[in-house]
């Protein structure tokens, strides 16, 4: 198969990260007022990579316009610290980035009992305070953010570079999480769809109007069934190559997660009824410093089995699951 060609008004900047995701790519909207979509890591081989991707279509930094934020995670809001200070871009993006990215302590002493009371939830032992309030900060360090300029939500139309997009609200990987679709179908996605890998849905705590944990990767299958649903003829992912045809990848990836549950299901009947215990039969030899990515993962899994009435839990810390 022949790959897609990216449209000529849309740059793709490959921006290293710190972490085993890889780069992270950054968008270049051309136009009379520059758009930047995601901005990479707080790092400076990060910077230097997004200045040179900047300066070879004639781009300053201070230029830009308007950042977007596809959703609030480090590898993809953290330059913004750097870039804030050269440049007066507005910064939009879904108004819940203020509750990562603003350093309030009321939002990071929240966050950080939140992953505390996680931990107890999947019979884990929980990290030191210094490493929780770590996780809570990781996004907000270093960028300089206060609040949004703009907020995007579902239903909005904002014009970015030369077209018009439509904003859709794809929770899952984050819940700050956004899709942008122009007429012509091209789609910057953010994570929430990558050609190579699937995207973790990470396990957070309960946004404004919840009372419970947020139900991570049942959000993310409404999200992606919505995708798979748009018009869409090309996807610009935030890591990996661009590609077409996301609705058979989406129906893919719906499948090999209702199999894993289907095999965590199993894992209860054979006696492992904690979350942790459950991640580790999912994942043998999971390394410490990735176990909340597989503790995230594996919540997610039973909450879908939750949802069809073939599991339950109880207890809080630990909770155990039996089938229903």
């Amino acid at each position: 198969m022949i790959p897609p060609t990216d449209p000529r008004d849309i740059h793709c900047i490959s921006v290293p990260t710190p972490y085993l995701v890889g780069p992270v790519n950054c968008y270049l909207l051309d136009g009379p007022s520059p758009v930047l979509v995601d901005c990479g890591p707080a790092t400076e081989a990060a910077e230097s990579a997004l200045r040179a991707g900047l300066a070879a279509h004639g781009v300053r930094p201070s230029d830009i316009d308007t950042i977007v934020l596809t959703h609030h995670h480090a590898d993809h809001a953290g330059g913004l610290g750097w870039l804030r200070r050269e440049s007066a871009a507005l910064v939009v993006g879904h108004p819940f980035n203020d509750l990562w990215l603003r350093g309030n302590s009321d939002d990071l002493n929240r966050q950080s009992e939140f992953y505390a009371w996680l931990y107890r939830y999947c019979d884990s032992p929980v990290p030191p305070a210094s490493h929780l309030l770590e996780r809570a900060t990781d996004a907000a360090a270093e960028t300089g953010y206060s609040t949004l300029d703009r907020p995007l939500v579902e239903g909005d139309s904002v014009e970015l570079g030369t077209g018009l997009w439509q904003v859709f609200e794809t929770p899952g990987h984050a819940g700050t999480s956004i899709s942008l679709v122009r007429s012509d179908g091209v789609a910057l996605v953010g994570d929430t769809l990558l050609q190579r890998i699937s995207s973790n849905a990470f396990a957070e705590p309960p946004y404004p109007g919840e009372t419970k944990r947020h139900r991570s990767l049942l959000a993310y299958r409404r999200s992606l069934n919505r995708l798979a649903a748009l018009d869409v003829s090309l996807v610009l992912p935030g890591h990996g190559p661009s590609f077409s045809d996301h609705a058979p990848l989406i129906a893919r990836r719906l499948r090999n997660q209702e199999e894993r549950s289907q095999r965590l299901l199993a894992g209860i009947d054979e006696g492992h009824v904690t979350v942790l215990a459950l991640t580790y039969l999912l994942f043998p030899g999971l390394a410490e410093n990735q176990l909340f990515l597989g503790l995230s993962e594996v919540i997610g899994h039973l909450d879908i089995l939750e949802e069809a009435g073939v599991a339950r839990h109880g207890g809080e810390a630990p909770a155990r699951y039996v089938r229903s």
